[in-house]
């Protein structure tokens, strides 16, 4: 037997709570290769990754990070620290079309992998609220490049901030 719920009587969704600022072991969940809807100046939709990272350890495993990283041509020194973060090398090749999009890279080869992300906290600019955004990736054996609190904050997987600390925005 079918229910009715009124639109009325559903209370509205709220927003999943912001992880704290730090490094965070993930797994590579799903890489998809989408294209943008819309256009640039000159009409042109561009081909990103849309990634969703699964947090491995700590208080926050299990729960989702999200990343976009654009195919376009321009945008690869965004794509590059991702890339060197999974383990390739300066010398892997990256096959650009004539029209300035990277193709041959197949995303399915990318699920499944294992990395480290830096968590900072960004206002959106239409909504105010504040989001994860994820400012670096490292490959998860060059935690030496780090300074001593974030190589015992990725070793213990916990967070330096509180779930409870105010956001200084």
């Amino acid at each position: 037997m079918n229910k009715e719920v009124k639109l009325g009587d559903i209370d509205e969704a709220t927003d999943y709570p912001v992880k704290p600022v730090g490094w965070y072991t993930v797994g590579i969940e799903t890489v998809e290769r989408k294209t943008g809807k819309k256009p640039d100046s000159a009409g042109k939709k561009w081909p990103y990754l849309n990634l969703m990272l699964n947090i491995e350890s700590g208080t926050h495993e299990g729960q989702k990070l999200f990343k976009v990283l654009s195919l376009k041509e321009t945008a690869l020194p965004f794509l590059k620290p991702f890339m060197m973060a999974l383990g390739y090398q300066n010398d892997f090749v990256l096959n650009i079309s004539e029209t300035g999009i990277v193709v041959g890279l197949d995303p399915e080869n990318l699920v499944g992998e294992t990395l480290q992300v830096r968590v900072e906290h960004q206002k959106d600019k239409n909504t105010g609220k504040v989001r994860e955004n994820i400012t670096a990736f490292m490959n998860v054996g060059d935690s030496n490049d780090l300074t001593e609190a974030d190589q015992e904050q990725i070793a213990s997987e916990s967070s330096p901030a509180s779930d409870d600390e105010e956001i200084p925005f």
